[in-house]
């Protein structure tokens, strides 16, 4: 006795878009020791976001909350944050801030 194996053709989903995904803002003021927050707005229920908050376009390690303490290491430089939002059967979806004005010093 044989085993048939039948093969149906693969068919290629598309994830649905989420259709809230604003682009975060930051307020806050732009000196060392003062603290900035993430205005994520309002996405889609459901959906899981991330936070990264970025220096000259790299990742600051564990800055990853809705707030971000400025430290020396910005002085001189900008700050933006990416939410990345993630929902069962949508497609990820990344959103960057506006870079802030260069980080003044105290």
């Amino acid at each position: 006795v044989k085993d048939t194996v039948f093969y149906s053709p693969s068919k290629k989903v598309l994830a649905k878009a989420l259709k809230n995904a604003p682009i975060p803002t930051i307020s806050g003021k732009e000196q060392i020791g003062k603290t900035l927050t993430a205005n994520l707005g309002t996405w889609d229920s459901g959906t899981t976001l991330k936070i990264q908050w970025y220096r000259n376009g790299k990742a600051i390690q564990n800055a990853d909350k809705e707030t971000y303490k400025l430290t020396t290491y910005d002085f001189d430089q900008q700050i933006t944050v990416k939410v990345t939002a993630t929902k069962k059967d949508f497609a990820m979806t990344s959103r960057v801030s506006e870079s802030t004005k260069k980080i003044a010093n105290k």
